[in-house]
């Protein structure tokens, strides 16, 4: 479920406005209305694919727990923990997801558009609008225009003009770049501009949602001048940031960017932001307030040890996903169902939750989290009934008299390596059954399992999907890019096409629901814990406001004060 090369991304959140200008407030004239996605309430737990180790716990409650809002100073710099260093600071050969590279880019590049995770609305940044722009006779979703600010320009003086966007998705598209966009990209037929500020865009087939699929991949935009003649990790964009130096495996210092759009309102407020690399989220987590300013989780055993320990803790609104197995089904023997339900019935997700999460997650029901208003509470994946799992075992290996062996691939991290153990020592106790790890580097995982490759069999997975569009489409439907084990049902296509073509919130609960009800029934993943992600910050920070699935907007955060 994590995502890499040729259209697959690596590994894949406003809430208030600060003081000054910043972007317009959406209407219903600027974008189409979508359903509203509730903010969480409550902790919930991930471990996932680049997931920091999760944290032992700290004592203490404390009643002065730093807020996320608040009017920064100007000056001084921000350290950010992240738990793996960039992969890229290309828009086409980056991460997008919250612990990868994505609030990298949002520092560089800004975004044309981002989703709200308190109320699930397209908001408009570096574009004012963008919406459908067809007639109800022919499509009217099938045709989109992007109206873009005026006097927006990249860090090397070139204009963010409709040719520049035009250029940068041309280039996704291209097979030749390698995008890990190119998939979201190959849903534009033609691109059209109008005027400077007017970019026409035609699709294939209607998508009332084309503006979340912009929103998640398509948001980053790269001067064209720079995209011809610089390494594709020194692009201009037109960030409230720029790159100063970086230290492989150590860190990364983005400093203030003088000609950033929003400069005459006095943003950003920080001189610099300095990215560290940790992969322990307890040394991440202990260290906010006091080395470290800031660092993201998707680990709800983390956030909770953070807020037991009296630091701020803002959580992102996610509404499917989670850490999960993924299963190879264009390959012996998960190609055989009957091998995926005896795996899935073995485990329990709340037992996991007790064994590794110290009961401080929310054990998953499956693709869609319990506060969901797209899924359905009532429908569960199969899970935890030993009796089950073990029929099906001696069904595959003849009563334990043959082998039924596999390499389950993890990730060299704690919590990963963790759950590998576990769900082993689990497997392994039924005759037959012989289940082997094998911890991979993300890089090594990125190559390895992927849709067209016969090298894995069963592997960790996950994803963060704050709107069923465009996560949950990419995951499942055929040929999507995040679709990792080539899981097909013309079932579930056709209820994921229906969800594309509305914003209506029934119509669109009913799609999903068959959507879920087919995941459940086929067992393409198994999701064992609910999608979580949120910020740590230290009493210094205010201004915390996020977009997508958890990507940090710095042209508002900042100190405060300018130490």
């Amino acid at each position: 479920m994590t995502r890499g090369s040729d259209g697959i991304d690596a590994s894949r959140a406003l809430l208030t406005p600060p003081m000054g200008k910043v972007a317009d407030p959406v209407t219903r004239a600027q974008t189409a209305p979508h359903a509203p996605i509730p903010r969480r309430r409550r902790l919930a737990a991930a471990a996932v694919v680049l997931a920091m180790a999760a944290s032992a716990g700290c004592a203490g409650e404390s009643t002065d727990k730093p807020q996320p809002y608040g009017t920064p100073a100007h000056g001084g710099t921000l350290t950010f923990a992240l738990p793996s260093d960039a992969t890229s600071l290309s828009p086409f050969g980056a991460s997008y997801q919250n612990v990868g590279d994505g609030s990298r880019l949002t520092a560089l590049y800004d975004t044309l558009v981002g989703t709200d995770p308190a109320t699930g609305s397209v908001q408009p940044h570096l574009a004012e609008a963008l919406t459908p722009s067809g007639t109800p006779a022919a499509d009217f979703t099938r045709v989109w225009t992007l109206t873009l600010r005026a006097g927006v320009k990249f860090s090397d003086g070139t204009p963010l003009d409709a040719a520049a966007v035009k250029f940068n998705w041309e280039r996704h598209k291209d097979p030749r770049t390698g995008s890990y966009q190119r998939a979201a990209a190959n849903n534009i037929a033609a691109l059209t501009v109008a005027d400077p500020l007017h970019l026409k865009i035609t699709l294939p087939n209607p998508n009332a949602n084309f503006d979340r699929l912009v929103a998640h991949s398509l948001s980053f935009i790269a001067s064209p001048l720079s995209l011809n003649t610089k390494p594709a990790d020194e692009l201009s964009g037109a960030g409230p940031f720029l790159l100063k130096s970086w230290h492989p495996g150590h860190d990364m210092v983005l400093t203030r960017n003088p000609g950033y759009w929003q400069s005459p309102q006095g943003l950003p407020y920080l001189d610099q932001i300095r990215y560290v690399v940790d992969r322990d989220a307890d040394n991440a987590t202990l260290a906010v307030g006091k080395d470290i300013d800031m660092t993201l989780t998707i680990d709800g055993q983390t956030a909770a040890a953070a807020d037991r320990a009296g630091k701020g803790v803002e959580r992102v609104g996610l509404s499917a996903g989670g850490p999960a197995i993924i299963f190879n089904l264009n390959r012996p023997p998960f190609d055989d169902p009957k091998a995926r339900q005896a795996i899935a019935y073995a485990l329990d997700q709340r037992e996991i939750d007790t064994r590794l999460y110290r009961g401080e997650g929310v054990p998953a029901k499956g693709i869609f989290t319990s506060s969901s208003p797209l899924g359905s509470s009532q429908l569960t994946e199969p899970a935890g009934d030993p009796t089950q799992a073990a029929r099906l075992f001696a069904e595959l290996t003849g009563n334990g008299t043959r082998k039924f062996s596999f390499t389950y691939i993890g990730l060299e991290n704690p919590q990963t390596a963790a759950f590998a153990q576990f769900m082993q020592e689990k497997l392994n106790r039924y005759p037959g059954v012989a289940m082997t790890v094998q911890l991979l580097d993300i890089p090594t995982y990125v190559r390895t399992v992927r849709p067209d490759s016969d090298g894995w069999s069963i592997a960790i997975g996950a994803e963060w999907i704050d709107d069923p569009e465009p996560g949950l489409f990419d995951l499942v439907h055929t040929g999507g890019s995040a679709n990792l084990g080539g899981y097909h049902s013309s079932t579930a296509d056709q209820a994921l096409e229906r969800a594309r073509l509305t914003i209506d919130p029934e119509q669109r609960h009913d799609a999903y629901v068959a959507v879920q009800q087919e995941l459940n029934k086929d067992l393409p993943f198994w999701v064992y814990q609910e999608a979580f992600c949120a910020v740590i910050f230290g009493p210094h920070v205010t201004g915390v406001q996020t977009i997508n699935d958890g990507l940090v907007q710095w042209d508002r955060i900042g100190l405060r004060d300018s130490r």
